[in-house]
């Protein structure tokens, strides 16, 4: 029998590990292999756990009936009379390290804004230069549970002005695809001599932002791949306030928004803000009453939108609301938008929680963060990938299968906004299979339910964290 704990797991090791043991917490494995296996696996470790530590312990034929390994740590494994024990850093070691006690520069702003929020007052500087921060990073590929970032870059934007800027390249740990070299212009030869480790970029990255609003084109997309390294190295991924800039490309609603941000009305078809490609994605419909307002939503909802551009409710539709409560709160409206766009015609199995009703087909999403819960995804065969319609040379191995055979790519964690469809109910197990929209599935149990709710509306703060 053999407990083996890492702290900071690459994604490679841990798709290893998984062929030989069972983790049963984040990082803790356990399984009962030969002496040839445990110290094949050891080995592994050492040789892939870069800046992480490992402890591993194991039955042993000696007087303690164990023994251990540990890599990376700062407690040392002494032999006192036959005895094996661990001796601990003294506490002024961590002093000599370099290490300051205190808050980070970045951590000092942010509670400073959160500060000025709840007082409802902002610094001179504030009320006079405006400034944000624009980012844009570059990575080896689409996926952030297996790719890595290969650069970071951000500029501060002062009244219009740029101000200051940040850029590093990466040391990744495995070759850049020839295909993501032609796209950025980043070669592994340059990252290798101007790279530095991840966990060093992203704080000063993180520092370099600090409160200051972020704008990004797919701010999402590196949202994901930000806060997956930061899981991934021990790191917190700080609260930021973003805005996806790809909504301003030629769209009424931002438009609309820059209208009314200066005292003007909605624009009109024949304006000379119009222009041929403007995107139909902006109706103002005028209605005083609660009952004929609920109607235009379901309306809207149902298939009047597609002459103007086949717009399809669960694919590209996503009904704001501001409050939770109320006939045109999410609660009201989630229950007559499952009324009309997932009746249960075929009487499939449902399962009800207090006046809830989950059935397949419904749209939900996580309304908590969970690290632990356990997800898989159909594994993308080893070859040729695609990205932007362009072919892409797939440098993805069997690394994140729990066993070669089975095809599936594991991982841990589903965060607060990530939404999804509900496909199966099983009531012999008490469980809910649910595919999240990066097409990875988790099963929830009936007792997890709560952490999840529908999504046919959403409020529109949570819109806002989501920048839909």
């Amino acid at each position: 029998m053999i407990v083996l704990t890492i702290a900071n797991c690459p994604p490679k090791l841990r798709g290893d590990l998984s062929k030989w043991l069972l983790e049963i917490n984040t990082g803790v494995y356990v399984g009962r292999v030969s002496a040839r296996v445990r110290e094949a696996l050891w080995q592994r470790v050492c040789e892939n756990i870069r800046d992480g530590q490992a402890t591993m312990v194991f039955t042993a034929n000696n007087e303690q009936h164990m023994d251990f390994y540990v890599h990376n740590t700062a407690w040392e494994p002494v032999d006192l009379d036959g005895i094996k024990l661990m001796k601990h850093p003294h506490r002024h070691n961590a002093a000599e390290s370099g290490l300051k006690a205190g808050f980070s520069n970045a951590a000092k702003q942010r509670m400073g804004a959160k500060k000025r929020r709840r007082s409802g007052s902002r610094s001179d500087a504030d009320s006079v230069e405006e400034s944000f921060v624009i980012i844009d990073i570059e990575t080896t590929g689409l996926a952030a549970e297996k790719d890595e970032i290969l650069e970071l870059g951000a500029i501060r934007v002062r009244s219009g002005k740029c101000v200051d800027e940040y850029q590093q390249l990466i040391l990744v740990h495995n070759e850049i695809p020839e295909t993501i070299t032609g796209l950025t212009g980043i070669e592994n030869a340059s990252v290798k001599a101007n790279g530095i480790p991840i966990q060093d970029a992203l704080a000063a990255f993180y520092d370099f932002i600090g409160s200051s609003m972020v704008l990004g084109y797919c701010i999402d997309f590196d949202k994901k791949f930000l806060e997956t390294e930061s899981q991934r190295n021990g790191m917190d991924f700080p609260e930021m306030d973003t805005y996806d800039v790809m909504q301003a490309a030629k769209s009424k609603i931002v438009l609309n928004a820059h209208r009314v941000n200066s005292g003007l009305g909605f624009i009109k078809n024949d304006d000379e803000e119009i222009e041929e490609d403007t995107k139909q994605d902006f109706f103002f419909i005028r209605q005083n009453s609660t009952e004929k307002m609920l109607q235009e939503v379901i309306s809207l909802s149902t298939g009047r939108l597609e002459k103007f551009g086949n717009y399809d409710f669960f694919k590209n539709i996503q009904v704001l609301t501001p409050t939770k409560k109320g006939p045109l709160g999410t609660r009201e409206l989630n229950k007559a938008l499952q009324a009309v766009l997932n009746p249960n015609v075929d009487e499939l199995p449902e399962r009800k929680m207090g006046d809830v009703v989950y059935r397949v087909g419904d749209r939900v999403m996580q309304i908590k963060n969970n690290y632990d819960i356990t997800w898989e995804r159909e594994a993308k065969p080893f070859g040729v990938g695609k990205i932007d319609g362009k072919s892409e040379e797939n440098s993805w191995t069997s690394m994140y299968l729990a066993k070669p055979k089975d095809k599936k790519e594991i991982g841990t964690g589903v965060f607060n906004g990530e939404m999804g469809t509900i496909i199966e109910i099983d009531e012999k197990e008490k469980v809910v299979k649910i595919q999240f929209d990066d097409e990875k599935i988790a099963w929830y149990e009936y007792a997890d339910l709560d952490q999840i709710e529908h999504s046919y509306a959403i409020t529109i703060h949570k819109a806002q964290r989501k920048r839909i």
